[in-house]
């Protein structure tokens, strides 16, 4: 779909905009990040749908691929970037993790902690020890 270009408060232009993804979780929010990565120039999109992770690639931003429908399962929030040093993914995020609560909240007996995990394919997913 394109349209007309989009102007931002500095005064440039960004271009002719044009929807490459689009996906719309009915029951809960969704979470999708683009990153580029410089090794070999592909953009990789990570998408959480219903029960795991999605993972998109493409060379040129308009003709993406499904890598896999399951990367993992266990998310609450996620942030996907690209560790120059490291050369690779990067994906911290919050998970759940079974508690039990005194006073159960909105989710019931879990608590949220931080979990780090580290692709180089963004696809297999290795969990640092830092997780919960």
């Amino acid at each position: 779909m394109r349209s007309t270009p989009i102007h931002w408060p500095d005064g440039k232009t960004f271009g002719n905009a044009e929807t490459v993804f689009r996906y719309a979780n009915e029951n809960w929010q969704g979470f999708a990040n683009i990153v580029h990565r410089p090794t070999d120039g592909a953009l990789f999109l990570f998408s959480w749908a219903p029960e795991s992770l999605h993972v998109f690639r493409s060379d040129n931003g308009t003709d993406w691929r499904l890598l896999t429908v399951n990367a993992y399962a266990d998310h609450d929030a996620m942030c996907v970037t690209w560790h120059r040093e490291l050369g690779e993914f990067v994906n911290y995020q919050n998970t759940l993790q079974s508690y039990e609560k005194r006073y159960p909240d909105n989710i019931g007996n879990f608590r949220r902690i931080l979990s780090f995990r580290r692709s180089t394919d963004g696809v297999q997913w290795t969990s640092s020890p830092y997780s919960g």
